[in-house]
């Protein structure tokens, strides 16, 4: 009779998807503690108005792009609208500036080459990305890049603004 073992399961590595954080990081925020879980998308076929009705409606300024699957493709922020619209023409009128946003599909202005962070990134970690690199947001994706939440400068600021009223 043959016998055949199973190798035990290979330890995820630090800071990804199923890692358990070190003793010495048990105290340690990540990026899960903060992000925001339920996340507005776009696809890549839609045009550049419905992202503006969007941002307009929820008073959001970053939207990832992602296929069927939830993976992220891009994103579109709110200076991609200023970009693209003919804000600098005051003279336009917001149904004309609305009518040159639908000829504009996502796919052909959203940003592609986009940084993202992991849940289980350290907080601090994705607040210096954001600052150094004077970015507006941080997709969280899982390990097949499917976008699960979105951190912003505006989560960082809120959580600072709780953090000084306990302190006075």
């Amino acid at each position: 009779m043959m016998t055949t073992t199973t190798p035990a399961p290979a330890e995820p590595a630090p800071n990804q998807p199923g890692a358990e954080p070190a003793a010495s990081d048990s105290l340690a925020l990540t990026v899960a503690d903060l992000m925001t879980e339920v996340v507005v998308t776009l696809a890549d076929y839609e045009d550049l108005s419905v992202a503006a009705d969007i941002m307009a409606e929820g008073r959001i300024r970053h939207l990832p792009v992602v296929d069927d699957a939830r993976v992220l493709l891009g994103l579109v922020t709110h200076r991609d609208l200023l970009r693209y619209s003919a804000s600098a023409a005051e003279s336009l009128s917001d149904d004309a500036r609305r009518q040159q946003l639908k000829g504009l599909a996502i796919r052909d202005v959203m940003e592609t080459d986009v940084s993202t962070v992991l849940p289980t990134t350290p907080l601090a970690d994705a607040a210096k990305t954001i600052v150094g690199e004077k970015f507006g947001c941080l997709p969280v994706v899982d390990a097949e890049r499917r976008v699960i939440g979105i951190v912003t400068e505006s989560d960082f600021v809120s959580m600072t603004l709780r953090l000084l009223s306990m302190f006075g």
